[in-house]
């Protein structure tokens, strides 16, 4: 046989025919087997890529978590120390409340007091003006006493004056009764019917 007769599938027996279909399939089945080996293979390569990307996420997580406990006691400090100025910030805001209310009821009588004060002012005006006349009044006053000083002491001198006056009169009323007395005096002596 020649080489073409061999190439040629039509000059073959069945026996040939049933070996190259053998071979074919088992070719076939070679290169499918190959290929689930790639796939396999691959597969299997992602699937380690994947654990090793899980295993270093769980061991990032591993040490987060470590992490956060070992910080969890400086935040639970922490916390606390918030938690205690907040309620201290609470007491102070309370008695901040409470002062302010107090402050709102202390400051209510303004108002009144302001009026006072002004009506208070209007009386101290009036009273400066009352002043000012009582002054003027005194000035008055002291003129007037001045005056009567002065009169007084024309009506001690006037005084004096009578005073001499009656002096005089009662001597010259002496005299003039001289002899009534002297008169009064003899008729002692004679009696009379």
């Amino acid at each position: 046989m020649t080489d073409s007769a061999v190439d040629d599938p039509q000059t073959w027996s069945d026996d040939e025919l049933a070996h190259a279909a053998l071979q074919k399939f088992n070719h076939t089945l070679e290169l499918r087997n190959q290929m689930h080996i790639r796939v396999a293979m691959r597969v299997t390569s992602i699937i380690r890529v994947g654990m090793i990307s899980i295993g270093g996420l769980v061991v990032a997580m591993f040490l987060l978590v470590l992490l956060l406990l070992w910080k969890f006691q400086d935040m639970v400090g922490a916390m606390t120390t918030m938690n205690q100025h907040f309620s201290l910030m609470s007491e102070d805001m309370s008695k901040m409340r409470e002062m302010i209310l107090k402050m709102d009821q202390s400051m209510q009588p303004m108002p009144t007091i302001t009026h006072r004060v002004q009506t208070m002012d209007q009386s101290v005006a009036a009273m400066n003006q009352n002043m000012d006349l009582i002054a003027a009044k005194m000035t008055n006053m002291d003129y007037t006493m001045q005056q009567m000083r002065a009169n007084v002491m024309r009506m001690t001198t006037t005084f004096s004056g009578m005073d001499q006056a009656v002096y005089g009169i009662g001597r010259d009323v002496n005299v003039m009764s001289k002899p009534m007395k002297d008169f009064n005096d003899l008729r002692s002596f004679v009696p009379l019917p």
